[in-house]
């Protein structure tokens, strides 16, 4: 017997539409996949794409859904594209030291030629009336607006329709980074930021936040600014699959030792401190690789110019992007350890899934870190480059005892899996439902 719609879910995809195509998804996109693939899989929920632009928010419809749903799960056809680029970058790991460093895989370079089915139906006319239908009799089943990106919830249009059709709202807030480091961010993030939160503030029935960390920042903002601190659940992020440790599938490393940075390279991730290092230890024989997996953001330009430009680094450093899942997987298994020097972090997933997967880790020593890796990882201060240095150098020796203790020790490391997120997520959405 099929279960009655007890809840209709309308879940904000503006942000996927736009990322729609990146092979490599972020913290935020696997967060948005999951909580898609989720919804659309429950029992009793009816799960509505809706988007949010200057005009309001529009419905897909619901015909549309599965197929968006099955477009963006797939991530086509990034994935012919994906599997090649990390075939080259694996390669060249596997050459000699001296060995030049490949060519990017032109493909990954742009989404636009090839536009993947997502977009093409995101971008499609979406229907206003519909979803004013949709919401004007939303007494029955219940009606809730679900937003988990940050995305487009900083434009006034959308707390004006909640407030109007007195819809209740979960938000998903990531961080403050944008509001408590302007420096790191475009010249309009911060402020969007603080309108986001805001949003949240008159209009959440409950926000749901990634660690202790992001919570606590979180009420102190909102005491201070005086405004409406909602219902806050912390839910660490879960870990895919994907990222489970398995004896069986033992990474053979390469002959030359390698270390992973993850991310959008941007000021916060800190990857001049990592150019700085290699730069000191590019001048031995025995130098490791680095592997900068990510696309460039923005206020970066000095890195820019030492990753185009610095020679002492050619053949050492290498600035790669488009990697899957799988590809991401065989990566970290294979390095010497995951590096992740931020200046700050909500919660960081890399590090939670270099950990998952057994692989070693040395991060900056700042509060997210500290909640989400806790004694697994080897904490290092963001600014002191010795230490940094060392680290590497001795991680990279073959019969190195400090990688090897650290190695042994996150054995005993176990995330929080996405079923269990999910599953405490889902509980908090049918209690805002119900709390209207």
């Amino acid at each position: 017997m099929t279960r009655p719609i007890t809840l209709r879910v309308l879940f904000d995809v503006t942000r996927l539409q736009a990322r729609a195509g990146f092979a490599t998804p972020t913290g935020i996109d696997r967060v948005d996949l999951a909580y898609l693939e989720a919804l659309h899989a429950q029992p009793g929920v009816e799960l509505h794409l809706v988007r949010i632009d200057a005009f309001g928010p529009h419905l897909l419809a619901a015909q549309e859904t599965t197929r968006v749903l099955e477009s963006l799960s797939r991530r086509t056809p990034a994935n012919a594209s994906a599997s090649t680029s990390f075939d080259v970058l694996w390669r060249w790991l596997q050459t000699p030291a001296a060995s030049p460093p490949p060519a990017p895989v032109p493909a990954i370079a742009s989404r636009t030629a090839a536009k993947p089915r997502a977009r093409r139906w995101l971008d499609r006319p979406m229907a206003h009336l519909r979803l004013r239908r949709l919401v004007e009799h939303h007494g029955r089943p219940r009606c809730l607006y679900l937003n988990t990106s940050h995305g487009q919830s900083y434009r006034a249009v959308l707390a004006r329709w909640l407030h109007r059709t007195r819809i209740p709202a979960v938000f998903f807030i990531h961080d403050l980074l944008p509001i408590d480091f302007p420096e790191f961010n475009r010249a309009a993030e911060p402020r969007r930021h603080v309108a986001r939160i805001r949003t949240a503030s008159e209009c959440a029935g409950h926000v749901l936040v990634n660690s202790e960390v992001t919570g606590r920042v979180l009420r102190d903002y909102l005491a201070a600014a005086g405004w409406r601190v909602p219902p806050i659940t912390v839910l660490p992020l879960g870990v895919g699959e994907e990222f489970r440790r398995d004896a069986s599938a033992a990474i053979e490393p390469p002959a030359v030792p390698y270390f992973v940075v993850l991310g959008t390279i941007e000021p916060r991730k800190n990857h001049a401190l990592l150019l700085r290092v290699w730069r000191r230890l590019a001048a031995s024989s025995d130098a490791p690789r680095l592997v900068i997996l990510g696309r460039r953001g923005w206020n970066n330009e000095s890195v820019f110019r030492v990753l185009d430009g610095d020679r002492t680094l050619h053949g050492h450093v290498v600035e790669w992007q488009g990697i899957d899942d799988a590809g991401l997987r065989t990566l970290l298994q294979g390095a010497r350890a995951l590096l992740a020097p931020s200046f700050a972090e909500g919660y960081h997933l890399p590090v939670v899934e270099a950990l998952s997967l057994g692989t070693p880790v040395l991060a900056s020593d700042i509060a997210a870190h500290r909640e989400v890796a806790g004694p697994y990882a080897e904490l290092l201060g963001p600014e002191d480059e010795e230490a940094w240095s060392t680290a590497i150098r001795e991680y990279a020796a073959g019969s190195s005892a400090r990688r090897a203790a650290r190695h042994q020790r996150s054995h005993g490391f176990e995330p929080v899996r996405w079923p269990a997120h999910l599953a405490a997520a889902l509980a908090v959405l049918e209690q805002a439902a119900r709390e209207i």
